[in-house]
């Protein structure tokens, strides 16, 4: 799909179904612009396995929903750019075998996934830390993420306030180092991915 998705009034859905009982699965591309003045969810329907790669950008305000349903095992993969998109990345599952893969510019929207779904990528993950009214990444029980491919890139757009910010809200399941954390004028960064005396049990990005 190729189309540039625009929600403007009132939140909308997008089925993708695939319905074979043979084959290797699905795997569409939305390679289109999003632009969410409402949340969209993007729902995932079938009996085999599918992988949904959404190479557009995505912009707006409103929440980006990634439902997997069935048994199956299905992957969303966003390797476009969302650094103007200030809502939510949510996937929402109760199952397992479900993947959230982040391989474009992650812009500093709260990623929040169900129970039971593995956060990997090799993106750029961009974190206001002077926007900590909400971790970077919200994990489901029983999920992982595990950010080995990914650089993280740090900004400081306001007034800081503190020298520890929370990056995921539990550190079990959490697979570390970043492959690069990048420095931001003269400030430079650390992760620590077993939680601090302030932090316990988080993975904590200290300035």
């Amino acid at each position: 799909v190729r189309r540039d998705v625009t929600s403007i009034v009132t939140p909308g859905t997008a089925t993708v179904e695939n319905q074979p009982t043979t084959g290797s699965g699905f795997t569409p591309t939305l390679s289109g612009n999003l632009a969410l003045n409402r949340a969209l969810t993007v729902k995932a329907t079938g009996t085999q396995t599918l992988a949904m790669t959404l190479s557009g950008t995505i912009a707006g305000a409103g929440d980006l929903i990634l439902q997997g349903n069935g048994t199956t095992a299905q992957s969303f993969v966003i390797s476009g750019d969302t650094t103007a998109h200030s809502g939510s990345i949510r996937m929402v599952t109760n199952t397992t075998n479900k993947t959230l893969r982040l391989d474009g510019t992650i812009g500093n929207a709260n990623i929040v996934v169900g129970n039971g779904v593995a956060i990997v990528g090799d993106g750029t993950v961009v974190f206001n830390v002077v926007d900590d009214a909400a971790d970077l990444i919200d994990r489901g029980t029983g999920g992982s993420l595990d950010v080995t491919g990914m650089t993280l890139q740090p900004l400081l757009s306001g007034v800081q306030t503190q020298t520890e910010y929370v990056l995921a809200s539990s550190a079990t399941g959490v697979v570390g180092p970043f492959a690069s954390i990048l420095s931001y004028g003269s400030y430079t960064f650390t992760v620590d991915y077993d939680g601090t005396e302030l932090n316990p049990g988080k993975v904590v990005l200290s300035v």
